[in-house]
């Protein structure tokens, strides 16, 4: 990854339509390619594109997740208005 880079924490909650919750505790490094973190554009603009980059293990696992434990790691790429990103590992 280039650009400007910080790490972070989060927790992140996945939550299916019969209130199955899977949580993870993820850590990893974002960062803000070029310049772009710099400029003046508004929050609500098409700009700031990036990259994070993470790891994940679960924190909690409910409902059809019951009893699930595992780790992995997880990607995401901003392009402004466009957003994609992945999570691969494994759940056991």
């Amino acid at each position: 990854m280039e650009g400007i880079c910080d790490s972070y924490a989060a927790t992140v909650t996945f939550e299916l339509a019969d209130s199955s919750t899977l949580v993870l505790n993820e850590d990893g490094t974002a960062c803000g390619r070029g310049q772009s973190n710099l400029s003046n554009a508004s929050t609500k603009s098409f700009g700031h594109p990036g990259d994070v980059s993470g790891n994940w293990t679960v924190q909690s696992a409910d409902g059809r997740f019951a009893g699930r434990t595992g780790s992995g790691t997880d990607t995401l790429r901003d392009a402004g208005a466009a957003t994609a990103g992945t999570y691969s590992g494994n759940l056991g």
